[in-house]
């Protein structure tokens, strides 16, 4: 008998999406500073991001400012993407840093 894998549900943009526990694949390190910097263009369906200092995020072609969402330091948090398409922007709370980016298969 086949194993099915648990899964977790998130909301993004007011949807509901349910993605499986998935593998770490490929993992993107993208500095931090005072301005706005882009990870490589993500080739999974979900990331698994975490920093280890206080900074904002956006998500898709638009760069980060300090109104994008607010990435705590050392929190650990998965997101689903476009495969192909989508980039993370990141800029800094108030300190230098860096963010990882983990793509999920």
């Amino acid at each position: 008998m086949a194993l099915t894998p648990p899964k977790v549900t998130r909301d993004r943009d007011g949807s509901q999406q349910t993605l499986p526990l998935l593998r770490h694949g490929t993992t993107h390190l993208v500095n931090i500073s005072a301005a706005a910097v882009d990870s490589p263009t993500l080739n999974s369906d979900a990331v698994r991001v975490v920093s280890n200092v206080d900074c904002h995020v956006a998500f898709g072609a638009g760069a980060a400012s300090v109104g994008s969402a607010f990435l705590p330091a050392n929190v650990v948090e998965d997101y689903p993407v476009r495969n192909g398409a989508d980039i993370i922007s990141v800029i800094r709370d108030s300190t230098d840093g860096y963010l990882y980016v983990t793509e999920l298969s």
